[in-house]
């Protein structure tokens, strides 16, 4: 499979979004808790822990110490397919890309120099659309400045010990609670990281098919995929919300999750396919610059104090880009 898959021929180039912005297809949902999660001191603080214990760094010497870096010389296959997909979502700076043992995955970790992990068996799962999809969705993570707070949720399991202890200053419940809200935010910018998976690779198609390898589809009857069933899957387990209980057991069940569930998350993207947002932001030739304001400040000073999503450095002042790290500020748009 690892042949056929290295192999097989690549489909006619895809179209380049010129100057397209994360703003274009990002859920309302995620820009808005992103916001609230800048200006909250608890995260502020979790930040700094986040600091202190370099989580970041011992990330990225572990892949970088212990699995494949892709070049156009070892896996051009691969390498070019994320070098399209950075040129269809106007990414300029192409992160490196590392390939490493597991299930069916890919990730994104290193706020400041985000690097992406892919499993390498993803190279034998999944057909070239595909690739391009879960490629796009991670590059979507960094265009959208979701990085940094993706690498706070996934640290906090490892200093449970060390918040449920120190509280931070401010108290537990008051912990638990911000911690709902990175979670809630966290499955929100799964959705927006669907959306640029999908123009990256531009085959609707191809994306369902892929949250239907990661739910489980046995890869011997890959060529038995079917999407509609797949999606009718989606529908019933919507109707669950008819039953009270059922509706809070979804709740509860979903409450410190990272992703959503992977056939609503399907029916999420059919649906912004289907009722046309797809083929706004696809259509739009010759987009321009969005004049873009600074939110949640007063004058040019921040009314509160407000973290780079990029770096994690605090911004001192209401301009464009970071001071630091030279990243277009989310409070834009």
């Amino acid at each position: 499979m690892l042949v056929e898959a290295v192999t097989d021929e690549m489909p006619e180039d895809r179209k380049i979004l010129e100057n397209l912005s994360s703003f274009e297809y990002e859920h309302p949902t995620d820009r808005s808790y992103l916001n609230k999660l800048n200006t909250n001191v608890v995260i502020e603080k979790l930040i700094k822990l986040y600091s202190e214990y370099n989580f970041e760094r011992i990330l990225l010497v572990q892949y970088t110490g212990s699995n494949i870096r892709v070049t156009p010389k070892n896996i051009p296959y691969l390498y070019n397919a994320l070098k399209t997909v950075c040129e269809v979502l106007d990414v300029k700076d192409m992160p490196p890309l590392y390939v490493a043992p597991g299930s069916l995955n890919a990730m994104t970790v290193g706020s400041s120099k985000p690097i992406i992990v892919i499993s390498s068996i993803a190279l034998s799962l999944l057909s070239y659309d595909e690739l391009l999809f879960i490629l796009g969705h991670e590059v979507g993570h960094i265009k959208s400045q979701h990085v940094l707070y993706h690498s706070i949720g996934n640290f906090i399991p490892y200093i449970a010990g060390v918040i449920g202890n120190l509280t931070l200053g401010i108290g537990e419940i008051a912990v638990k609670g911000v911690l709902i809200l990175l979670y809630q935010w966290y499955r929100m910018s799964e959705i927006t990281a669907d959306r640029a998976g999908l123009l990256a690779c531009q085959n609707i198609d191809a994306a369902v098919s892929v949250m239907a390898k990661l739910s489980g589809y046995p890869p011997s009857r890959y060529d038995e995929i079917d999407n509609d069933l797949f999606l009718d899957q989606a529908v019933e387990f919507e109707n669950f919300d008819k039953n009270a209980f059922d509706k809070l057991l979804k709740l509860f069940s979903v409450l410190y999750k990272t992703h959503p569930w992977t056939v609503m998350r399907a029916k999420e993207l059919k649906s912004w396919y289907d009722n046309g947002d797809y083929a706004r932001v696809y259509n739009t030739d010759g987009r321009r610059k969005v004049d873009r304001k600074p939110q949640n400040i007063v004058g040019t000073i921040f009314e509160k104090d407000i973290f780079c999503a990029n770096c994690g450095k605090k911004i001192t002042s209401a301009q464009r880009f970071c001071e630091f790290c030279g990243k277009e500020n989310i409070y834009y748009k």
